[in-house]
């Protein structure tokens, strides 16, 4: 798909058991969007967040914008507190707020394949 100027697509691949694809949309956390697509490809292990979620460090640092702490099932998030890219399975409230980056566009059936030690990557499309 191509690129648009509010429209970014990265792939999601979780080494071993298959890929998605995230649509990130700027007008949501511009300068993180910035600054992940910058630092791509992106490696990690996925941790567990309870049963709402995983999250994957990513070594970024930035600020708190346009933060919330309500998620749904598909949407990804930043965790700024300590450079988590966030994926959410169900619907979440989280504790602190967080830089929403947009939804899983393709391969959400993947989320309930992801577990604790899995490697992750986040790639530009």
């Amino acid at each position: 798909m191509a690129e648009s100027v509010s429209k970014v697509q990265v792939k999601v691949t979780v080494q071993g058991k298959g890929e998605m694809l995230v649509d990130f949309f700027r007008h949501l956390s511009p300068v993180t969007i910035n600054i992940l697509m910058r630092q791509m490809p992106i490696h990690g292990r996925v941790t567990m967040m309870g049963d709402s979620g995983f999250s994957v460090l990513s070594q970024l640092t930035t600020g708190v914008e346009k933060s919330r702490s309500s998620f749904s099932r598909g949407d990804v998030a930043f965790l700024s507190f300590n450079g988590s890219i966030c994926l959410f399975l169900k619907e979440s409230k989280t504790p602190r707020p967080m830089n929403s980056l947009g939804k899983i566009s393709f391969g959400i059936e993947l989320l309930d394949k992801v577990r604790t030690g899995d490697v992750i990557t986040f790639s530009s499309n």
